[in-house]
């Protein structure tokens, strides 16, 4: 039995806590993945989940394979009035004890919709800042919300979030199946990138480095795993960097352990972040990291300890790091083992999940403070100029 599934059978409530997870993306991404493994965690016994999403994609086949019939409605930035109804149907049909929002436009629906139906919400902020969307939804909807690292919630509490409705669970990794592997034999030294293909993760930092790299150790090899909207200017940075043949684009995997097996070490090129799986998961598997120091990355890597630590679009920075470490075997071998050590201890999914559900049930239990007062009216009047419909 593995870790998480031991969770599955720790206590038992009186009845299943009933979760709608409003999902304001289906893409294949960090939070997807977050709010995947969540819902395949939780207790089945004590959880029953609904969820809905804005669009059908391969997430909401695999969502839907967890918890049955994925709900789908539009979940855009002008509220539109028929997925709030369809939305509060739900809510009330399925007898809903809390709502469970990601990504700011599912927040400002699940305002809405908690005033209307009496249902209280968490909103789980997943990046770094909370939008002034989660804002509103927050103070307006009088929402709880819940960050991915100490350093968003001290940015939510710089902005006026209430104190009393701010929570920290941070993302955590099964550390049974994202575990150190054999590395095959005969592979070139190589270095990985793991993520979204978008301005925030900044993979032209990654390209920048590897030519970089390239010309001091042409036989190391690099690989990009993930895509998204970058694609297209990453692959032509690529070939002007002379990097064909060096450089391989692995696009979407779903063999991540294997995948990480491959690497000698994995450089997170980030401008921004909360809590990155792509790090927690390297970090489970054993593999020195090179990560620039953003928002929640040094709650998770600690320098030249279980990894080592650079400022942001500094290509430089992250080819010397890498290539200290590609010249140091027993350096990378005390890096590995720490990081390994660092995941177990403290960001290993059956911990994260025991802390979500017990918040999932303290804002269920605050039920009564969702009633449908005059600030309710208020987000729902917004929602409705928003969908351009009467007062």
């Amino acid at each position: 039995m593995s870790a998480v599934a031991t969770t599955r059978t720790a206590g038992r409530a009186e009845r299943p806590l009933r979760v709608l997870e409003i999902v304001g993306n289906a893409i294949v991404g960090g939070m997807e993945s977050a709010v995947l493994r969540l819902v395949q965690a939780l207790p089945a016994d004590q959880f029953h989940v609904t969820a809905m999403c804005p669009f059908e994609s391969a997430f909401t086949k695999r969502l839907g394979a967890v918890v049955g019939p994925v709900h789908i409605a539009p979940i855009s930035e002008d509220l539109r009035w028929h997925t709030i109804q369809m939305a509060v149907d739900l809510v009330r049909r399925e007898r809903i004890d809390v709502i469970h929002a990601h990504l700011w436009k599912a927040h400002v629906l699940a305002a809405v919709v908690g005033r209307v139906a009496a249902t209280p919400v968490l909103a789980t902020v997943h990046g770094m800042h909370m939008t002034m969307g989660d804002l509103e939804a927050h103070l307006v909807g009088r929402t709880h919300a819940c960050m991915v690292s100490e350093a968003a919630r001290a940015h939510a509490l710089a902005v006026g979030a209430a104190p009393r409705r701010l929570h920290v669970v941070r993302n955590g990794v099964d550390d049974e199946v994202f575990a150190p592997r054999p590395r095959a034999a005969g592979l070139p030294p190589t270095v990985g990138f793991v993520g979204r293909l978008s301005p925030e993760k900044d993979p032209r930092t990654f390209v920048e480095a590897a030519a970089l790299i390239h010309a001091r150790a042409p036989g190391v090899r690099f690989v990009i795993v993930g895509d998204g909207p970058l694609r297209t200017e990453i692959e032509a940075l690529v070939a002007e960097r002379g990097l064909d043949g060096v450089l391989a684009f692995a696009g979407v995997r779903d063999d991540m352990p294997a995948t990480y097996a491959a690497f000698d070490v994995l450089a997170l090129t980030s401008r921004h972040e909360g809590t990155p799986l792509a790090v927690l998961e390297a970090m489970a598997c054993g593999l020195p990291i090179v990560a620039t120091s953003v928002g929640g990355v040094p709650e998770l890597v600690c320098d030249d300890e279980s990894g080592v630590l650079v400022a942001p679009s500094d290509a430089g920075a992250i080819a010397a790091a890498v290539l200290a470490l590609l010249d140091d075997p027993r350096r990378r071998s005390s890096l590995s083992a720490a990081a390994r050590a660092r995941v177990v201890e403290r960001f290993a999914l059956r911990t994260q999940v025991v802390r979500t559900a017990a918040l999932l049930r303290e804002v269920a239990g605050s039920r009564g403070a969702a009633s449908r007062s005059d600030a309710g009216i208020h987000v729902v009047d917004g929602a409705r100029r928003r969908a351009g419909l009467p007062g």
